[in-house]
């Protein structure tokens, strides 16, 4: 929770989460950040979006006993939200935790985001290679990283990486690709791949 609240200082920071902004939690499992950052920012419009239904159920629950007037919730993959007129390029901005590549945090995510608003990714420990990768699926999908924050967790020394993804130019209308093909063909790492392969060719 503590890690959560730690967005929303990051993003006030970063001038990128204006008062009235819409946020969406992709991959909000539990409500992490999702939960805390409505509750820390109460003038925000929240969306948890969560395609597991007993994980939007339990978001429903937890919404509604905490009162979060400011937060609702969709059951449903990404790939799919994203290429709703309503929620495409609706968002100021979107955070993800812990949903996997770089690359694949990209393509769920900048779709949602409007031209101006970010992506911001919390991970772990991440290699330059990840990086690199997420930045040309970033490129493709209309995006640019812009910002690498490396943080140690004073309560645990645990690292952490924050990733700020800015949203360019809109989307091409054929992103995101359909349901599971981001995470088995990440965009960035089958570019390098191709690459790689074409250098081997000659």
């Amino acid at each position: 929770i503590a890690e959560s609240c730690a967005v929303a200082g990051l993003l006030a920071d970063a001038g990128v989460l204006p008062s009235g902004a819409r946020v969406i939690d992709v991959g909000s499992g539990g409500g992490l950040p999702g939960i805390p950052l409505a509750i820390v920012r109460p003038d925000a419009r929240v969306t948890l979006l969560e395609a597991t239904g007993k994980k939007a159920a339990f978001l429903e629950r937890a919404v509604a006993a905490l009162g979060l007037a400011n937060a609702r919730v969709i059951a449903a993959r990404a790939e799919e939200v994203a290429h709703w007129p309503v929620e495409r390029e609706a968002y100021d901005v979107a955070t993800v935790r812990a949903v996997g590549h770089l690359a694949v945090v990209a393509e769920l995510a900048l779709p949602c985001v409007r031209v101006g608003g970010q992506v911001l990714a919390w991970k772990g420990r991440l290699s330059d290679e990840e990086l690199d990768a997420g930045n040309r699926a970033a490129r493709i999908l209309g995006g640019e990283i812009a910002a690498v924050d490396r943080l140690v967790l004073p309560w645990s020394g645990a690292q952490r990486t924050m990733v700020r993804i800015e949203k360019r130019r809109p989307t091409p209308d054929r992103y995101p690709r359909r349901p599971g093909l981001p995470e088995k063909r990440p965009l960035g790492v089958e570019a390098q791949t191709r690459g790689e392969a074409e250098n081997e060719g000659h």
